[in-house]
């Protein structure tokens, strides 16, 4: 593939992922500073989370090893599905930026002690139960739009499906630690969009 012809979707889709990597960065040196810890117990099996996790994190990889030169593709996806990528990843990166934000020292990867939950309602969540999960999936998409192969699209399925099951188990954790108010909730805002 000449390198040179997708050199702009290139530079969007790179400079999207420093921002990207440089908020979780600050979130977490942020956290760390203020003696907090973002991880909470795994909502599924270590079994399935782990899984889940790395199967994200390898399309992920995919796409950043993309973008160094390295031509991961099986086919040439053309110039509109790689401005795709590029459309799908800033969706993704605008669903994500401003929760890592508005979550600050609330933000966990996993489930809370019990009574240590809160709910936030309020910004992207009143149009989204889940938005964070959202982006993290359209980013997953943007990976398998710019670095199509059936290694990519695979890590991606497994990922997004695994990542769906944690969502359900943490509603279910929810419900339990908030009743009523969380039920509510549910039924004015969507799981997703």
């Amino acid at each position: 593939m000449n390198s040179g012809v997708y050199e702009m979707e290139r530079i969007f889709l790179a400079g999207g992922l420093i921002v990207f990597y440089g908020v979780m960065f600050y979130s977490g040196i942020k956290q760390k500073r203020q003696g907090r810890d973002s991880s909470g117990r795994p909502p599924l099996t270590r079994a399935l989370f782990i899984p889940g996790k790395a199967a994200m994190g390898v399309s992920w990889a995919i796409l950043v090893i993309q973008l160094t030169g390295f031509d991961l593709r099986q086919f040439d996806p053309g110039a509109r599905v790689l401005w795709g990528a590029v459309l799908l990843l800033y969706a993704g990166l605008a669903l994500c930026v401003p929760i890592y934000f508005q979550l600050g020292q609330n933000l966990k990867f996993g489930l809370p002690e019990e009574g240590e939950s809160t709910l936030c309602m309020s910004g992207l969540y009143r149009v989204s139960r889940n938005p964070m999960y959202l982006g993290f999936y359209l980013m997953t998409a943007a990976s398998c739009f710019y670095a199509p192969s059936v290694v990519n699209i695979l890590c991606a399925c497994i990922g997004i499906a695994i990542h769906h099951m944690t969502v359900l188990s943490e509603e279910k954790f929810l419900v339990n630690e908030h009743g009523d108010v969380y039920l509510d909730y549910m039924a004015r805002v969507r799981r997703y969009i």
